[in-house]
């Protein structure tokens, strides 16, 4: 009889098993295919990229003489026309980045997110709608250099970005994170 116990818990437990799909196999909101491009926009919703001099200074304040790997892109967007950087956003992608290829091909989305908040120590991490393009976005609230701040990122089947916002409002900070990759997705 307890064999037989044993034997029926295996069965339902191997029924009821459902993994989570490996991020590469994210589908858009549609359920469509997409090739999801990331290229950073010059202007979106509030935020302008800062360029020049006003992009190098603004590089220096975050890496602080960190280097980020060579694969990773990096863009700075001013909200306040003072110069100064508000938001700062790191993409990575599997189109350039054999290792986020790799990461695509063996993690969910989930896993992937669970990983960046993790090593960003982020707290408070609320998953968001991730829009038209389908995947995950979530955002978590981070220690800043100027105090706290909110640290987002959305996941597709390509792409993994991560966006730094000076606010701690985590709504706000999703909606933001939505425009841009709204903007930057092609």
């Amino acid at each position: 009889m307890t064999v037989f116990i044993a034997a029926a818990a295996s069965v339902k437990a191997a029924a009821s098993y459902n993994p989570e799909p490996r991020a590469i196999e994210a589908l858009s909101a549609d359920g469509t295919e997409e090739s999801l491009v990331i290229v950073l926009p010059e202007i979106f919703d509030r935020f302008r990229l800062l360029t020049g001099e006003d992009a190098k200074r603004a590089e220096t304040e975050v890496l602080a003489g960190r280097k980020l790997p060579h694969s990773m892109r990096t863009g700075y967007y001013d909200q306040d026309a003072d110069g100064s950087y508000d938001l700062f956003v790191l993409v990575s992608s599997a189109d350039w980045d054999p290792q986020v290829a790799e990461n695509k091909a063996t993690k969910s989305i989930a896993q992937e997110l669970r990983d960046f908040f993790d090593s960003g120590k982020a707290r408070n991490v609320t998953p968001f709608d991730a829009g038209k393009h389908g995947g995950g976005l979530s955002c978590g609230l981070v220690a800043g250099p100027d105090g706290e701040q909110t640290l987002c990122a959305w996941s597709d089947a390509v792409n993994l970005v991560g966006v730094r916002l000076r606010s701690t409002d985590l709504t706000d900070a999703a909606r933001t994170t939505l425009a841009l990759r709204n903007a930057a997705t092609r």
